[in-house]
C-alpha cells in the first residue's frame, strides 16, 4: 500500500529507507491483535523474508543491486525490527490496537489554528496503558519557526515539527483514536 519513487540511482536514500521499514513493520505485524512471547518469537523467524520481500516489492530495480550500502541498509532494517521485537518482548503481552492509521488533530500557534494530518504507525496497550508507537530511521533536529507558513515550507522543518510535537499531541490523538482514558506517554 505504499509507494516508493522508481528512480534509478543505484543507493537507497533516508526517505525511501524510511518507507521500507514502515511497511516491513507493517507487513511482519499485519493482522496480529495480541504479541505475546510465542509470537514474538515466530516473528523473529520471518524478518529475514520479510525484509527481503518488501525490498523486492517496492523497489524491484534495486533488489538486484544488494550490495555495498544498499546490503548494509538491508542488515539495518533487519536489525532495527529484531530491537523492536526485544523490545515487545520485555512488554509482552502487548495489544495492538492498530497499524497504519490516519489521523487529525487541532494545533494552535498564537491566533492561528491548523489541523495537523499524520500516520500513527502503532497503537497499542500495555499494562492498561494505551500507547503510540511511532517508527523513526532517521535524525531530526532542532526547529524554529516565526509562524505557520515558514514551519511548513521544508521537510526538515516540518520532520522536526512532527517529532517535538508528538508528545503533546499523543494524549488527545489515543484518547480520540483508542477511546482510551488512562494514557503514559514515554519518550
Amino acid at each position: 500500500h505504499l509507494k516508493v519513487s522508481e528512480d534509478v540511482a543505484d543507493e537507497i536514500d533516508e526517505r525511501t529507507f524510511g518507507t521500507l521499514l514502515h511497511e516491513c513493520m507493517h507487513q511482519l505485524y499485519g493482522e496480529i491483535k495480541i504479541l505475546d512471547k510465542k509470537t514474538i518469537e515466530e516473528l523473529r523467524k520471518k524478518v529475514p523474508d520479510t525484509v527481503s520481500s518488501v525490498f523486492s516489492k517496492l523497489i524491484p530495480q534495486k533488489a538486484s543491486l544488494l550490495y555495498g550500502k544498499n546490503l548494509l541498509l538491508k542488515k539495518t532494517a533487519e536489525e532495527l525490527i529484531y530491537r523492536v521485537l526485544k523490545a515487545d518482548e520485555k512488554e509482552a503481552p502487548v495489544e495492538l490496537l492498530f497499524l497504519e492509521r490516519k489521523v487529525y488533530a487541532p494545533f494552535s500557534i498564537g491566533h492561528q489554528s491548523v489541523s495537523l494530518y499524520g500516520i500513527i504507525d502503532r497503537a497499542e496497550k500495555v499494562n492498561g496503558f494505551a500507547r503510540i508507537t511511532d517508527y523513526k530511521s532517521g535524525k531530526v533536529g532542532a526547529v524554529s519557526y516565526k509562524n505557520l507558513d515558514e514551519l511548513f515550507s521544508s521537510t526538515d522543518k516540518r520532520e522536526s515539527f512532527q517529532l517535538k510535537r508528538r508528545a503533546s499531541l499523543k494524549r488527545a490523538l489515543i484518547r480520540a483514536v483508542c477511546g482510551c482514558q488512562r494514557v503514559r506517554c514515554e519518550e
